[in-house]
C-alpha cells in the first residue's frame, strides 16, 4: 500500500523551554525517530498537520518530507494540552517497509447480537484500540469486532475471539484474554423483572 498523503516539515533548532515561542506561532515541535536512525528534531505548521490528520487514519503511513529528504512515516504519538486539547508535540516514526512495526489500531463494533434484537440490552465496547504488529503495508485502518459473538447476558468478547486481518498479529500474547466488548442488560428489562417478582409472591399468598 503506497502512502498518498504528504507532510512537509523542517529541522528544528529551537529546544527545551524555548519551544513555547514556536507554539505561539502555531508551529508544533516534534521529533522523527526510527530503528538505526538518529532522532531528528523537527517542526511543522499547525494547519499543515491538521490537514494531514484529515487525510489519514491514526495508523496510516504517509510521506514525510524533511527539507527535500523523503521517508515513510507513521504518527507514533501526540502530546496534547490537557485543557485546550491542542497538539503540543508530535513523535514521528520513520519506518522500514521490510521491518514489522507495532501500532495501536482502532477497534470498531459491527453486526448485531440477537440479545440486542430482543431488546434485552446492548453490547458495550470496553476497549477502543488493539496493539498489533505487522509490516507497514499491512497496517489496517481498523479492526472489526462482531457483536454477534455475544450470545448470553453474561457474554463477553475477548481478543482471542476475533479474527485479525492477514499479516497482522498481536504485539503481545498476553493481550489474548483482554475483554473488548461485554453485554449490558437494559435497565428497563431489569426493572420489569424486579416488578414482576413481588407480584408473583403476592399471588401465591392465601387469602385471609
Amino acid at each position: 500500500m503506497r502512502a498518498e498523503a504528504r507532510l512537509d516539515v523542517s529541522k528544528r533548532t529551537t529546544m527545551k523551554k524555548k519551544v513555547a515561542a514556536l507554539r505561539r506561532q502555531d508551529i508544533i515541535p516534534g521529533v522523527v525517530f526510527g530503528k538505526g536512525f538518529e532522532p531528528m528534531p523537527v517542526q511543522v505548521r499547525y494547519k499543515d498537520f491538521e490537514l494531514l490528520l484529515k487525510k489519514i487514519h491514526g495508523t496510516s503511513m504517509f510521506d514525510l518530507h524533511v527539507e527535500g529528504v523523503s521517508m515513510k512515516a507513521l504518527v507514533h504519538s501526540l502530546q496534547r494540552d490537557k485543557l485546550s486539547h491542542r497538539i503540543r508535540h508530535i513523535d514521528f516514526h520513520k519506518v522500514d517497509l521490510k521491518e514489522k512495526v507495532s501500532v495501536e489500531v482502532p477497534l470498531v463494533l459491527v453486526g448485531q447480537s440477537r440479545l440486542e434484537d430482543d431488546g434485552q440490552g446492548v453490547v458495550s465496547q470496553q476497549a477502543m484500540t488493539l496493539h498489533v504488529k505487522c509490516l507497514p503495508k499491512d497496517i489496517p485502518s481498523e479492526i472489526e469486532v462482531d457483536r454477534g459473538l455475544i450470545q448470553t447476558k453474561e457474554g463477553v468478547i475477548h481478543v482471542s475471539d476475533i479474527k485479525l486481518p492477514k499479516g497482522v498479529s498481536l504485539a503481545s500474547e498476553s493481550e489474548k484474554e483482554r475483554i473488548l466488548a461485554a453485554f449490558m442488560v437494559a435497565r428497563a428489562a431489569e426493572t420489569k423483572h424486579e416488578e414482576a417478582a413481588p407480584a408473583e409472591e403476592t399471588a401465591e399468598q392465601p387469602a385471609e
